[in-house]
């Protein structure tokens, strides 16, 4: 009997001067109207609650139905953003559509505008229609209109309208060119001021700045002068189909038509030359 007296002393002792979490449960020390009410936090600072399937109570205000549970110390609920304009990086009104940090934060609303990206569509304010998906896709442009740019800093620069940019760097420099159309990586990428060009591939199109209605066509071509075409680069060998060039022909397309040409003295004074080719 003494022994038993003994140890509940002992434990009674070691209760009292032993610091642990305490968890109180409606003791009148503890906040009114808590039920439940955790001291101290401990080494990990969490707690534990049983998964369950579905709810038993109907009024439970924390429950678990599997996975894990936490809270900042702001707020805890059931469900988290219910629209876009809900998230922090994330803005949706009346038209306008913007995810990625920086994306449309200068967009004075109802333009029609979409940009996904870091600082995609940026600087904008009242340019519309315009679709931006890349970092910095059109990120300096203020007031342009109708321009697409896919890639990260296509159309970097842009203030033009109606121009449209796939891949990276694409159309970077354009200022105030419109209606162009670059698509590939650097492509049209030293454009400025030049409007109506076309320049599809790599690193593909003008040297200049204002060039306009140019064309290239393969990974490095580079028109020469404004309105010019360039098929392929210099490691091009050979440029072939199966039927020839054609040549407009058509009396539509002609003015100053004469028929005073010279004729039979003219081609008797033709020296035809044949030669092989080495």
């Amino acid at each position: 009997m003494k022994n038993i007296l003994l140890h509940i002393v002992i434990l009674l002792l070691f209760s009292t001067f032993t610091n642990f979490a305490q968890l109180t449960i409606k003791d009148q020390e503890s906040t009114p109207n808590t039920l439940l009410q955790v001291n101290d936090e401990g080494t990990a600072g969490s707690i534990t609650l049983a998964s369950l399937s579905s709810i038993s109570v109907p009024t439970s205000k924390l429950y678990n139905l599997g996975g894990n549970l936490f809270w900042n110390g702001i707020a805890l609920g059931a469900s988290g953003a219910s629209c876009i304009n809900d998230l922090s990086d994330a803005i949706s009104d009346e038209s306008n559509v913007f995810l990625g940090q920086g994306a449309g934060t200068n967009d004075d609303g109802n333009n029609n505008n979409t940009a996904v990206g870091k600082n995609a569509l940026n600087s904008n304010t009242y340019g519309y229609g315009n679709t931006a998906y890349g970092c910095e896709a059109l990120f300096i442009m203020a007031a342009g209109n109708n321009n697409t740019a896919i890639g990260s800093w296509a159309l970097l620069e842009n203030s033009g309208n109606s121009n449209t940019a796939i891949g990276t760097d694409a159309l970077s420099s354009n200022q105030q060119g419109n209606y162009n159309t670059a698509i590939g990586a650097s492509s049209l990428m030293q454009n400025g001021t030049g409007s109506n060009n076309t320049s599809i591939g790599y690193n593909a199109g003008p040297l200049f700045i204002d060039g306009d209605n140019t064309t290239a066509l393969g990974s490095g071509a580079v028109p020469t002068e404004i309105n010019s075409v360039a098929i392929g680069n210099t490691s091009v060998t050979s440029i072939g189909g199966y039927v020839n060039w054609s040549v407009i022909s058509d009396g539509r397309f002609k003015n100053n038509v004469s028929e005073d040409v010279a004729g039979l003295n003219f081609i008797m004074g033709l020296r035809p030359i044949i030669y092989n080719l080495n």
